[in-house]
């Protein structure tokens, strides 16, 4: 009696079934494109791509996206996280023509049965791709009968391999990360390709819920629903009981990246960013969703070697500065005034003699205040002078990515005179003028009148000497020789159409005092 009532009930939710999807047929026969794709849409599926920002050497120095999501093949993802997505999700996935009716029956007799008020646990993979790609997550009657047309309309169109590749690349895995080539180096540190059988079960057991089963937020979690989707792969002979039993004993291993991660070469990555945005603003392109692969000249070998040169040298330069660096009592006042604290104190109605000296009654604040105040930055640029390639960058010392559109960046954003590096625009304009390179200059202090004084320049370490050839004056930096050579040999516009030539763009004054770099 209980299996004929069983069959009943069966037949019965069939036929409920059928007549239900025949309303939702018959309801968009007579209104077919109100709220559902076209068919160029679901042609073209444009889901948000991450667009990535690459080394002269092929490392990926970071990523530029609104969702953090990078496209794949499907034979680039393992068939592990394959068989884990279809023995959890979707086991019928190869057989079915996007809407799994026999599944359907079962489970909206079992939701009948426990009298559930929200139905759940049918969808097919193709329903939730439909779902995720063009329609919203509001659960009523018509947004459900347009995932069935919906999916029904992705099994006509694409093969279910393609189907396969584009729900793992477009699904949320948590922690920012869309698609399973940005969880998996989200949460292991290496592409999808090489995933390993309890990493691709991890992965796809955040997919139930991204929070509840983060491996880095709840990882006790995580390895039961990874340990039951193991099982699930088991019992549909994905893989075999004793892969799934060492799997089970992995133990779960993290390399963890925040999708807020800058990486390497951070600043150099926003100086990209903000290249690339006068065109995204303009429309043509976009630098968060268009997956763009930009390639750059940068080295990410030498790269390090320059972070690690500002860790190592910064750090000493700067206990050296905090030994011999005393604050004017002046100076440091001028620092609490420009405080925010102070602002504030003074808008509730302190005068500034009250403020000031609650301020410096706060001995943490202010020596919190005043050693940011003198914190040493840097400025470091490596250049190819052959290409003009840029091989490192390094913008400062302390990129922060909670709030890197602030960020000022000492190698583009600075101003600062070129010094000595200006030089050489004044030997190639005597050298061009026709004088030779073994021409021999007086290397002493020449005596030049400039407004009401006399500007008399020296060599940086003090030294003097008798005829120096251009080439000796050039290879040592000679501050007398080159201005001796500027003053009697040439002339100062001739000097600046060269240094314009040579592509200098900033302003440049007419005086003598530019070839040592006071421009």
């Amino acid at each position: 009696m209980k299996n004929l009532f069983l069959k009943k009930l069966f037949f019965s939710l069939i036929a409920l079934l059928f007549i239900s999807l025949t309303t939702a047929m018959s309801a968009y026969a007579l209104n077919p494109f109100k709220g559902l794709p076209s068919l160029e849409e679901l042609e073209n599926p444009n889901p948000e791509l991450a667009s990535l920002v690459y080394s002269e050497d092929g490392i990926l120095l970071h990523k530029f996206f609104l969702k953090n999501r990078t496209f794949i093949p499907l034979k680039s993802i393992p068939k592990s996280a394959q068989h884990a997505l279809i023995a959890t999700e979707d086991v019928s996935f190869y057989s079915h023509w996007g809407i799994d009716l026999r599944r359907l029956a079962l489970v909206m007799g079992e939701n009948l049965i426990k009298g559930r008020k929200r139905w759940h646990g049918a969808s097919t993979i193709t329903q939730q791709l439909a779902k995720n790609l063009y329609l919203t997550q509001e659960r009523t009657i018509s947004r459900k009968a347009k995932e069935f047309i919906t999916a029904i309309e992705l099994e006509k169109t694409y093969t279910k391999d393609e189907i396969l590749a584009l729900y793992l690349n477009t699904v949320y895995f948590g922690s920012g990360a869309y698609g399973i080539e940005a969880a998996s180096r989200t949460y292991f540190g290496k592409p999808a390709s090489q995933l390993t059988l309890p990493e691709s079960a991890t992965l796809i057991a955040t997919l139930k819920n991204p929070t509840g089963y983060n491996p880095v937020k709840n990882p006790s979690s995580s390895i039961g629903r990874r340990n039951l989707i193991l099982s699930l792969m088991e019992k549909e002979k994905f893989i075999t009981p004793a892969q799934a039993a060492a799997a089970k004993k992995t133990r779960l291993i993290l390399k963890f990246t925040p999708v807020n991660h800058h990486g390497l070469a951070p600043y150099f990555t926003e100086y990209i960013r903000q290249t690339i945005k006068p065109a995204s603003m303009l429309g043509d392109i976009n630098v968060y969703r268009d997956g763009l692969s930009i390639q750059t000249t940068l080295d990410s070998r030498m790269q390090k070697y320059a972070e690690q040169a500002v860790r190592e040298h910064l750090s000493s330069l700067q206990a050296a500065f905090d030994r011999s660096w005393r604050w004017p009592e002046s100076l440091k006042n001028q620092i609490i005034k420009e405080s925010a604290r102070f602002k504030e104190l003074r808008e509730d109605g302190l005068t500034e003699q009250s403020a000031m000296a609650k301020l410096k009654a706060d001995r943490v604040w202010l020596n919190n205040l005043l050693k940011e105040k003198t914190r040493i930055q840097v400025g470091f640029v490596v250049i190819d002078p052959s290409n003009g390639h840029v091989k490192a960058w390094v913008g400062g010392n302390n990129f922060s990515p909670d709030d890197y559109r602030y960020q000022f960046d000492h190698v583009w954003q600075a101003k600062r005179q070129p010094g000595s590096t200006f030089k050489p625009f004044v030997y190639t304009a005597a050298i061009d003028k026709g004088i030779p390179a073994n021409f021999r200059v007086l290397n002493q202090p020449v005596a030049l009148r400039s407004g009401s004084g006399i500007w008399s320049p020296r060599n940086s370490d003090g030294s003097s000497g008798g005829l120096t050839t251009l080439r000796s004056a050039l290879s040592r930096s000679m501050n007398q020789v080159t201005v001796r050579l500027a003053y009697e040999q040439l002339k100062v516009p001739e000097i600046i159409s060269y240094a314009r030539r040579m592509g200098i763009s900033s302003p440049i004054p007419s005086n003598l005092s530019i070839v040592l770099g006071t421009a």
